[in-house]
């Protein structure tokens, strides 16, 4: 028993529930992190071990390429490797990067972001889409100006976010404000909203190249918008640190012909 090997007593035992004691909400932290050790040493293991098509892949991704881009992927990679047991971790940008620099996961793929140890390679375009539903109430011209938009009612999605930035950015450098009748946390959220008609919305196409096929969302062409691009270069190299393998997922706005807004990139960082 545990509370034997720690001579205390480590949970409140009643009728209808557990709950941790003070002395099992101070050995908690430390239970965590010898297991946290545990699996890093497991990883360290499989690391000098031959390569082989099977063992464990750990990947981070960002909460929306999980939902939108990994479960193809995965399926594919798993039906030519069955062997090999996947663990995906879920987080923002930041927390993507700061678990694959500290080998808590084998790879890690996520928005915005460049690191000096790494280096990067684009995998793939996903610009952002003005969108909405076919039945809104809004403009039904197929092309917008920026101040016709600026008055549309609009929903904004996950304030501070790499999308939050550039969608909120490309209305103040124009000199407008754009009429926000939505702020939520998510782009699902933000896609549902959408669909019920509430308002338009700037969303990467991953997440809604399903809708758009389907015909339950259009998307509309802004001509006049000013090009936004991020402070990561498309396709950059940084420099490589030893055991250290990342993907980014950055995204900047461009408007070129037809006044298409293109295009965010997912990017890989490797050494």
């Amino acid at each position: 028993m545990l509370e034997e090997s720690v001579g205390a007593k480590l949970f409140i035992r009643s009728k209808t529930q557990v709950t941790l004691s003070l002395a099992g909400k101070t050995l908690r932290p430390h239970a965590e992190n010898l297991l946290r050790a545990v699996s890093l040493a497991r990883q360290a293991v499989h690391e000098q071990q031959p390569a082989s098509a099977s063992g464990v892949l750990s990947i981070a991704a960002g909460l929306s390429i999980s939902t939108y881009l990994l479960p193809d992927i995965l399926k594919k990679y798993q039906s030519l490797h069955p062997a090999v047991r996947v663990s995906v971790r879920s987080g923002n940008s930041l927390q993507v990067l700061k678990m694959v620099l500290d080998s808590e996961v084998d790879l890690g793929l996520a928005r915005s972001l460049q690191h000096p140890e790494v280096e990067t390679q684009s995998l793939r375009d996903d610009p952002l889409l003005f969108v909405g539903h076919p039945g809104h109430p809004g403009p039904h011209k197929r092309k917008l100006k920026l101040q016709e938009v600026e008055s549309l009612p609009l929903i904004f999605y996950d304030r501070g976010s790499s999308d939050w930035t550039l969608t909120n950015g490309l209305f103040r450098r124009a000199g407008l404000l754009p009429n926000v009748v939505l702020e939520v946390e998510g782009i699902e959220t933000c896609k549902r909203m959408v669909l019920r008609r509430l308002g338009l919305a700037f969303l990467p196409q991953l997440a809604v190249t399903r809708e758009l096929k389907s015909g339950k969302l259009r998307t509309m062409q802004i001509t006049d918008a000013e090009p936004l691009q991020p402070e990561s270069g498309r396709d950059s190299l940084a420099p490589q640190a030893a055991g250290k393998n990342c993907a980014t997922f950055s995204r900047s706005f461009a408007v070129g012909n037809g006044g298409q807004m293109s295009e965010g990139q997912i990017q890989t960082w490797r050494s």
